[in-house]
């Protein structure tokens, strides 16, 4: 004879918390988990870890697992305004940090175009997988910039796009007034910290009808298209960790060790 059993939902509740913590501490995450889908996703992943290591602004990681990152911890350093040896008549103050804001990336770091436009003439089709449909005839330059005012980069080789069917692709630091850096696209080198945009454009009286994969990505050799999925995380250190010189930040939880 089958018999109902009253269950204590508080005491479950308690007991699924348990769990998930036990899988959280196993697989080195602090990410929640819903029940029951991510405690079996969280259990299938334990063992399957990888800890990478990069440095710079620009992490980038070689051969990742093709599924998302558990945790994000980054290095803290001080900044020192000034230059030449610290000394009583040269002094140089230390400000710290009270939060950190990270730019998460597929390896393309270039941001695409939000919407269709019509420029001149010219029509620019955002797809589905961010590559840009162009066609058209020009009656003066038809012009979209990239990533402008939203993309610095660190010293380094860096590749992006070359001229294709008649579109042409030009680099341009980021400034006022804009510097051209090369007009050919393809692969270039920054020596210093660049704000730099990507310039797509159809000179005047050419007509085109093609698509284009926009692409700007770390090294010499420009590789398979990869959509461009970066999002911005601003984390805020918690007020008792006060302003921070030194240490390691926590990115998933906004902790800081250190001082």
């Amino acid at each position: 004879m089958a018999v109902d059993k009253l269950v204590d939902s508080t005491q479950l509740d308690a007991d699924l918390t348990d769990v998930a913590d036990e899988i959280r501490t196993a697989g080195g995450t602090l990410l929640p988990l819903s029940f029951p889908d991510d405690y079996v996703v969280a259990i299938g992943d334990i063992g399957n870890t990888e800890i990478k290591i990069a440095s710079g602004s620009i992490a980038h990681f070689e051969d990742a697992l093709a599924r998302r990152a558990q945790n994000l911890t980054v290095a803290i350093e001080p900044v020192q305004s000034g230059s030449g040896d610290p000394s009583p008549d040269n002094v140089r103050p230390i400000s710290g940090h009270t939060g950190a804001e990270v730019t998460r990336t597929g390896k393309n770091l270039l941001p695409s175009m939000s919407a269709d436009e019509t420029l001149y003439g010219v029509t620019w089709h955002v797809n589905e997988d961010n590559s840009i449909s162009i066609s058209g005839t020009a009656s003066r330059n038809s012009i979209e910039d990239f990533g402008r005012g939203h993309l610095t980069l660190k010293p380094g080789t860096y590749t992006t796009n070359r001229a294709k069917d008649g579109v042409v692709c030009a680099i341009w630091e980021d400034s006022s007034p804009a510097q051209l850096i090369d007009g050919a696209g393809g692969t270039f080198v920054l020596t210093h910290d660049t704000p730099i945009f990507i310039r797509f454009y159809v000179p005047s009286g050419s007509t085109v009808n093609t698509t284009i994969y926009p692409q700007l990505e770390v090294g010499s050799a420009i590789t398979a298209y990869e959509p461009y999925t970066g999002n911005t995380l601003s984390v805020t250190f918690p007020s008792e960790a006060g302003t921070v010189y030194g240490g390691d930040a926590r990115c998933d939880t906004g902790e800081a060790d250190g001082g």
